[in-house]
């Protein structure tokens, strides 16, 4: 990383501030704002150099131990690419639009894109979605709000940033409407408090992160990101795609005399666009969710839970899972949780679980990893639509201790559901908006989306997987035999006097039977 006064060079975005130069392995040298530049010097955001990007995908692939860090300002850089490449096309192909992006707002994309990431945990989404879910169940943390908190933070600490905003015209002041742009930003959707913005800017929402179609800046870098440091190929040309982009008027979908602005693509990218989803869905079959990679997440979401009550942040004693209530603690919180985990010494034997929790973070630095011991694809069914899922998740945790096993249902699909994820996606045609010949469809897959039940075996006893193999054989046979609608609700339909299941005799075998069509619900 390199100091580069703005004013040294003709070429430069920046004419009155310092800005820095990175030299990023994906996208070559990066210019960042001195607002940017600032903020990523800050405690919070340098926290997310000891994140790794993949979790515990390191395990699998040697290669892929890059951070959120890198992620964050390659997702920044491409912020700032496509909006400045939109309010250029708008001025060249769509004057008659009349909508100006302003200078303030290309920077308040440039900050959503590099914090959009601040609030990621210890191993980044293992943290808010399997160990969080299991310690708080009744908490609706997410990781995107916890993000925003952590900005707001860097925000209020730091005079000297709100010094260098205010001189590009930004105020980052609480309840500022540019403040509680960046928040939307982030989001994805318009925040609470913002105000005053122009109805036609809209599609500014769609760069960081795209609830609409998924086709966002975030994606683009992580994609990219991740299958170098996989040693992966993708066919995906993120930089052709943010040349082509415009900013198009479409018809609303619920009046046609109302039009709404969308970031649009021509119809000739429709493959390119394609190919990005395929690379989701190859990333998340071939890394993501490889079994091992789910095996290493499963054990260090145990040893966590385990631990999580001696894992204490400062004097005021709050759990690992209590710092995401203070932002100051949970600065504090990075993937080095594991090594005091496995450094801590143990003298009180009240600390059986902190011990067990030491033992399973061994067992993966020595590779005694969870056993995939089955997995079965599923279909989609309405059988047990009528069944509580209380009620068999009760059923399913007894019997999951008992054989020490884990059961996890595996979805792979290319970004929207069933569905073909294109049909969300915006094209034109000339400086119109267009729709793709269904005539003439390409050559895509049928199906969009498959289901899988995987089965751990969490201890390392031949005899004991054995037993469990055989009755996973025979749920898997009723399951594939087709079991009849009224056997299945004779035995599972709840008891309303209770909420449990009637058939107290209720067996492994049909309790799995009853998981493999449970998960498979939609």
């Amino acid at each position: 990383m390199e100091d580069e006064p703005s004013t040294s060079t003709k070429t430069s975005k920046y004419s009155r501030h310092q800005s820095k130069i990175f030299n990023d392995p994906i996208w070559g040298p990066i210019e960042l704002n001195p607002v940017c530049v600032k903020i990523i010097d800050t405690p919070e955001f340098q926290r997310l150099r000891f994140i790794k990007q993949l979790g515990g995908c390191s395990f699998v692939y040697p290669g892929a131990v890059h951070t959120r860090f890198e992620h964050s300002i390659g997702t920044s850089y491409l912020a700032g690419c496509l909006v400045r490449n939109l309010k250029k096309k708008l001025k060249k192909h769509n004057p008659e639009y009349n909508i100006k992006i302003k200078d303030k707002d290309i920077l308040c994309v440039e900050i959503a894109g590099l914090c959009h990431d601040l609030g990621h945990g210890a191993f980044s989404h293992l943290f808010d979605q399997l160990f969080i879910p299991r310690i708080r169940r009744d908490s609706d943390w997410t990781h995107e709000k916890a993000s925003v908190d952590m900005m707001f933070r860097i925000f209020e600490n730091n005079k000297d940033l709100t010094e260098i905003a205010d001189k590009e015209d930004l105020k980052l002041g609480p309840k500022s409407n540019d403040r509680n742009f960046i928040e939307g930003l982030i989001r994805g959707k318009k925040s609470a408090g913002e105000t005053g913005r122009e109805e036609k800017l809209d599609f500014l929402y769609e760069i960081v992160a795209n609830e609409k179609n998924k086709i966002d800046v975030d994606k683009w870098d992580y994609f990219s990101r991740d299958c170098h440091m996989l040693g992966m190929k993708h066919n995906f040309q993120v930089m052709r795609s943010i040349m082509l982009a415009r900013v198009i008027k479409h018809k609303h979908s619920e009046d046609d005399n109302k039009y709404q602005y969308h970031i649009s693509f021509p119809l000739s990218e429709y493959m390119n666009i394609f190919d990005m989803y395929h690379a989701r869905y190859t990333l998340h079959r071939r890394a993501y969710q490889h079994p091992v990679n789910k095996a290493v997440e499963l054990m260090i979401t145990d040893a966590l839970c385990k631990a999580n009550d001696k894992l204490v942040y400062s004097s005021r004693e709050k759990t690992l899972a209590e710092t995401i209530d203070d932002m100051e603690l949970y600065t504090q919180v990075t993937d080095g949780v594991i090594d005091r985990i496995r450094f801590e010494e143990v003298r009180d034997d009240k600390d059986s679980k902190f011990m067990e929790a030491k033992k399973i973070i061994d067992r993966i630095f020595k590779r005694e990893l969870y056993k995939c011991g089955m997995e079965r694809r599923v279909e989609r069914t309405e059988i047990l639509k009528e069944v509580p899922n209380e009620a068999i998740d009760k059923e399913i945790k007894k019997y999951q201790d008992k054989w020490k096993i884990h059961l996890e249902p595996i979805v792979f699909n290319y970004g929207a559901g069933i569905q073909n994820p294109m049909k969300n996606v915006t094209f034109y045609s000339g400086s119109v908006e267009a729709e793709p010949d269904d005539e003439k469809p390409p050559m895509l897959p049928k199906d969009f989306e498959e289901t899988y039940l995987r089965m751990y075996l969490k201890e390392p006893d031949e005899d004991g997987n054995k037993a469990v193999k055989e009755l996973v054989s025979k749920s898997t046979r009723n399951h594939r035999g087709g079991r009849t609608k009224e056997k299945i609700q004779k035995i599972y339909l709840p008891n309303p006097s209770n909420n449990s299941i009637k058939e107290k005799k209720t067996t492994f075998v049909e309790i799995f039977t009853c998981l493999l069509y449970k998960v498979t619900l939609g």
